[in-house]
């Protein structure tokens, strides 16, 4: 092989090594910062992903009101062929030791700070519940799934309460896929269809 041939191929490939170099080293800072100040958009275009990959329903920000005390947020609500999936997310920089039938968790955050939160599925329960109650859904035909960024390392300890799971926003579509396989029977795709349009109407009008 000619020489210029040989040192042509070496100055690509040294290149292309520092360049793989150069983006190992920026990508974790760069992904960190993007997921600590524009977690809300991030966490949107994960769940985005995951619906359109498994073909699914998204809407987006539901307010639930059930008289005048009940209130309840939804991030994102994806309708499945087997069931309705309200997720919630949270952003935590740092760990999360969960354990799914305590009262709080215990959050521990990079800066050394150890504090309690409430346990997150128990309140994603309390969603769920407001849902039914204010769609006449059936609850067993409801998902409730807590959804944390996956910088946030979370000790599990029984993380599912019922028909509440707690997932990373990475494994939030297999979760998804497992639970559309179950041996349950479909929704009707015409009724489905309807329900999440009056529901997305309904959120349009709410936000304006």
């Amino acid at each position: 092989m000619d020489y210029s041939v040989k040192l042509t191929i070496y100055i690509l490939s040294a290149i292309i090594v520092f360049g793989l170099l150069v983006f190992w080293i920026v990508y974790s800072p760069i992904k960190h910062y993007l997921w600590s100040t524009k977690s809300k958009d991030m966490f949107y275009k994960k769940v985005y992903n995951v619906a359109r990959n498994l073909d699914l329903y998204l809407v987006n920000g539901l307010d639930i009101k059930v008289g005048d005390e009940i209130h309840a947020h939804i991030d994102h609500l994806i309708g499945g062929d087997k069931y309705l999936y309200l997720i919630t997310t949270y952003y935590y920089d740092g760990c999360l030791e969960a354990r799914g039938d305590d009262r709080s968790w215990i959050y521990y955050a990079k800066n050394g700070t150890k504090s309690n939160v409430s346990n997150l599925i128990f309140a994603n329960q309390k969603t769920v519940n407001a849902f039914s109650i204010r769609t006449g859904f059936p609850s067993n035909m409801i998902k409730g799934i807590v959804v944390v960024n996956d910088d946030c390392f979370v000790n599990r300890n029984d993380s599912q309460v019922g028909e509440n799971a707690l997932s990373t926003i990475s494994s939030l579509e297999n979760i998804v896929a497992q639970y559309e396989q179950s041996d349950v029977g479909s929704f009707n795709a015409e009724q489905l269809k309807q329900v999440i349009r009056d529901l997305h109407d309904s959120n349009e009008v709410n936000n304006g």
